[in-house]
């Protein structure tokens, strides 16, 4: 799963709202890990960099106009239905986020 945000400009949360959200993530992030199908889950950073094709390398992330990427999880998912029913609990779509699910090609030999 890969969380996108839309940008919020300058807009600060209070203390309150920090809480709120963090308890939000905590209780999501818990069951699924209860359930043991959480695999790993980070916050992405600030400092990016993309390398574009002709060699240039732009000293921001790459985004669409209006959205952020904030985040990203593994889990364990028989399909990507499945999938998409624990992304129905993220508490990015309380903001108007948005969950991008993708599966990982798992191969049998791994390059040397």
């Amino acid at each position: 799963m890969i969380f996108r945000a839309p940008d919020m400009g300058e807009y600060q949360p209070t203390e309150q709202e920090i809480a709120e959200t963090t308890e939000q993530w905590t209780n999501w992030i818990g069951g699924i890990a209860g359930e043991g199908k959480l695999v790993r889950t980070d916050q992405v950073g600030f400092d990016a960099k993309v390398v574009k094709s002709n060699g240039e390398v732009l000293n921001k992330a790459f985004d669409k106009v209006d959205e952020i990427v904030q985040g990203y999880m593994l889990i364990k998912a028989d399909s990507s239905e499945e999938a998409a029913k624990i992304a129905a609990g993220c508490p990015i779509l309380l903001i108007n986020g948005e969950v991008e699910i993708r599966d990982i090609m798992v191969y049998d030999e791994q390059p040397a």
